[in-house]
């Protein structure tokens, strides 16, 4: 299995905190002005600052409920990765992924009031570090409940 050895899984491990390091750094660099929207690839990819009120890919929805909800389901990913942690299960590092992503954009909702979004892809929308860290981790657990069941 490919996280069978320990110090692959501890790479792991080590590279998604760096990954939302990253991302808690650059977050603080285009808040406070450190960081002004320098061009990745011309106006294809760039830093660009904007603030999202709303969840994932900005979908109009926000509010208190809302906000309980993120915690909720921010909670319920880190029960899960401690549990398949425990377990030494691989897919613990997906989990942990989803669980260090949203935590990233919680402590924004709770700094700001929004979460900091910064990466600007032309014909898609503006997205950090902590939602790729998200999206890579559900599709990783998605990937490996679909090999579980095959079996």
């Amino acid at each position: 299995m490919f996280f069978s050895d320990k110090k692959r899984m501890a790479a792991f491990y080590f590279a998604a905190v760096l990954f939302i390091v990253a991302d808690r750094a650059i977050k603080y660099g285009v808040v406070n002005g450190i960081i002004s929207e320098p061009k990745i690839f011309g106006d294809f990819f760039r830093i660009d600052f904007a603030k999202n009120y709303q969840i994932a890919f900005s979908l109009p929805l926000q509010g208190k409920i809302v906000f309980a909800l993120i915690v909720v389901v921010a909670l319920a990913f880190g029960y899960y990765f401690v549990s398949l942690f425990k377990e030494k299960r691989p897919e613990a590092i997906f989990a942990f992924l989803v669980f260090l992503g949203s935590m990233s954009n919680l402590m924004d909702r709770i700094n700001y009031g929004f979460v900091v979004d910064y990466l600007y892809l032309k014909y898609f929308t503006v997205f950090n570090l902590a939602d790729v860290a998200i999206v890579i981790g559900v599709a990783g657990l998605l990937f490996s409940w679909r090999r579980v069941d095959k079996k």
